[in-house]
Parts: C-alpha cells; structure tokens; sequence
C-alpha cells in the first residue's frame, strides 16, 4: 500500500527519513550542507510529499515527490524526487504504489509522472509499467567551465 506522510510523521521519523532520501538524491540535487533542512521544510510545507510503499510486515520503501511546471508550456507534471528500498520491493507492491502516485498526479492536474535514475533495477520497473526510458537526462556542471 500507498501512503502519504503527514507532516507530523515526517517530523516524527526525519532520521530514518532523511537517511533514505540522502541515499536517492537525484543529480541535479545542491551539494550544500543545508539540503536536507532545505527538503525537510519542503515536506513540512507541503511543496513536497513523502510517501511510504508498505505491507502489513512493514515498510518496503520511502519516496518523496513534488510537482514540476515547465515554465515555456506550463505542463505540470509530479517528479519523484527520491525512492529508496528499504528491502527487495515485490512487482506487485511497486505497481500498487505506481497506481497510487497516478491517481495523485492525475488529481492534482499533472500530464506525467517523471524522473531521474542510473539504477537499471529501477529502468526495468518503469519499463514493465509501461513507461518510457529512452529519454535522457544530462548534466554539464557550471563550475567546470573554465
């Protein structure tokens, strides 16, 4: 199952939170010092969401998310910012949380659901769900101009 974390259990479970997240940063992702804080009032803010892939024998995985509006075509889609396993995740529990996330999205007006990964594990899953991953992310740092 599904579930949504309420800014209170954030708060509550940040160690155990923020430990998954660091793990999963995307690339684009500010190496400050202050990132976490920073995501941590995202969350606490509601312009993130963290949610937790679960069963009854406890807690599979942690993902965050936030919309991401395209400023030229104001196409709003919701970006998983961050997944962690916290255990090997079953296919039929990511595909329950993958119907969760679109019910989500769809409910909050974006076209689609994206993200970033170099984990073939998880290219495989967006692949069995249907998803592209042909497309390419890629980043040239500023700071290695010269």
């Amino acid at each position: 199952m599904l579930l949504q974390l309420l800014p209170r259990d954030i708060t509550k479970h940040w160690e155990g939170i923020s430990e998954a997240i660091s793990k999963s940063l995307p690339p684009i992702t500010s190496m400050s010092k202050d990132r976490m804080t920073i995501i941590l009032k995202s969350l606490i803010a509601g312009t993130m969401q963290c949610w937790v892939l679960h069963k009854p024998d406890g807690i599979y995985a942690v993902a965050t998310t936030e919309f991401a509006i395209d400023p030229g075509s104001r196409t709003k889609n919701l970006l998983i910012f961050s997944v962690f396993g916290l255990r090997q995740v079953p296919q039929e529990l990511w595909e329950e949380g993958y119907r969760g996330l679109c019910k989500f999205a769809k409910t909050s007006g974006c076209e689609s659901i994206i993200a970033f990964t170099d984990v073939p594990a998880v290219v495989s899953i967006v692949e069995k769900l249907g998803g592209d991953t042909k497309t390419r992310l890629l980043i040239i740092g500023v700071n290695n101009v010269q």
